[in-house]
Formats: structure tokens, sequence, C-alpha cells
């Protein structure tokens, strides 16, 4: 399939992903996050982003039951939630904003609910905070369209201790902090984030020129987003290397 981007950067390019590379960011979410046989997602994303579809598409191939909702709505996605037995989703920041604006949202049974995870834009501490005193865990997630989704999350374990942080590189997925130079950057350095995987982008479409700008020697894409990493690899996306305004 060809998938557009969101266009930070100039016009939306194709990006073209292969059954191989589709698979391979099944298999790498699949064997990273907490899926279990029965579980239920909550598919609240519109199916042409790649957080939608990744999901939905390891929903079929793992036997999870997926609820789609047609349009969001934050009380109707709580409703959902205890109805159905969600066990987890994966929505942006600012569904999980007017969610926690619902009132009396604390009648809610969602005691099925083990995790949201939550990427697409950067996500506000004091948001994981709230979610975390009403005991319901938000893991941070850090993907593209160019990689299919996966690229780094943020384990339970970790989701408070190390707050503000996307986490680490999934499973067969490789992560790197390059700075100017082509170097790996030391920790807690800032440099640009270069992911690899077989789950990455077969190429732009007819954009051979952007391809190559993008996808180095080794197989590496080259993310665009600023971020630091410590030294135990976890990941802390800071800025963009450039954007446009539309």
């Amino acid at each position: 399939y060809i998938m557009y981007t969101s266009g930070t950067t100039g016009l939306p390019k194709g990006v073209v992903h292969t059954h191989t590379t589709s698979l391979w960011a099944i298999l790498t979410f699949e064997i990273t996050c907490d899926y279990r046989d029965e579980d239920r997602n909550l598919g609240a994303l519109p199916m042409f982003h790649v957080g939608a579809l990744t999901p939905l598409m390891l929903n079929v191939y793992r036997g999870v039951t997926s609820i789609v909702m047609r349009e969001f709505d934050p009380l109707k996605a709580w409703q959902i939630i205890q109805d159905e037995k969600i066990c987890h989703a994966l929505l942006v920041p600012a569904m999980l904003n007017f969610m926690m604006e619902v009132p009396n949202r604390d009648q809610f049974d969602v005691s099925a609910l083990r995790y949201i995870l939550s990427g697409a834009s950067p996500l506000p501490v004091n948001l994981i905070q709230a979610y975390d005193e009403i005991n319901i865990e938000v893991q941070q997630i850090y993907g593209l369209t160019e990689s299919c989704g996966p690229a780094a999350v943020i384990s339970s374990e970790y989701a408070i201790k190390k707050i503000g942080s996307t986490g680490r590189a999934f499973f067969h997925t490789e992560i790197r902090i390059v700075n100017e130079n082509g170097k790996d950057c030391d920790a807690g350095e800032q440099g640009e984030l270069w992911v690899a995987g077989k789950h990455i982008m077969k190429e732009y479409w007819n954009r051979p020129e952007a391809t190559a700008e993008t996808i180095v020697e080794g197989g590496w894409l080259r993310t665009g987003d600023i971020a630091s990493m410590d030294n135990e690899g976890f990941i802390y996306i800071q800025d963009r290397i450039k954007d446009m305004i539309i």
C-alpha cells in the first residue's frame, strides 16, 4: 500500500510499504507490546493513519477483537471502554485530553483496560500523571509512517519512572542518535534519530531523490527528529530539524 505522510516539511510523500514491511511491523509490535489471547482493542484513529492501520492488521493477525469507532467522541470512548471491556488502545494526546475533561468520567468501569498507547505528537507529562492518578497507564510511543508505525515505546515498568521519555527501541528495531558528522552521539547529547529494521518503507512513491535523502547506507531511516538517548537506551524526543508553515 501507499500511505501519505502528514507533510510537515513539504508536500505529502507517498510511503510505499510491502507485505514484508507490514508483516515485520506487526511482528515487531506484537512481541514488544502486551498482547494476549481474547484481548479487545479500541480503534479510534482514522485508518489512513499508520497508527490505526498497523494495530488493526495486528489484531487480525493475532486474533484480537477490534472495536472500531466511526468517529471519535470522548464520552462515547469511555462508554465503549466500559461496555466492550477494552484492554488497550492507541490514542493521540488530544484525544486523551478531551477524555480527561468528560464530566463524571469516574462512573465508568475501566478495570479491563491495561494500558493506552499514545503518540503522533508530544505527550505532556501532566497528562500522563493525570491518568496515572486514576490508575490508567499511558505508555508513550514514537513511530513514523516510514517505519510502518513501530520505532520506540515506553514499557509499563518505566511509564512513570522515566516520564517524558518515549522509551526504548521496539524489538526487531535499531535506533541511533547521530550528530552532524554522521557519528553516534554520546549519552545525553542531542542529534538526529535514525531507525532501522525490516519494517522500514521500501521507498517514497516516484520520489527517488527524497528516498535517497531519507534511507541512507545500511538501511538507516533518517527521521528528521532531534532526540537524545540516556545511558540506559531511553529516548527523549526534543524537536524537528525542519518544519514549514502551510
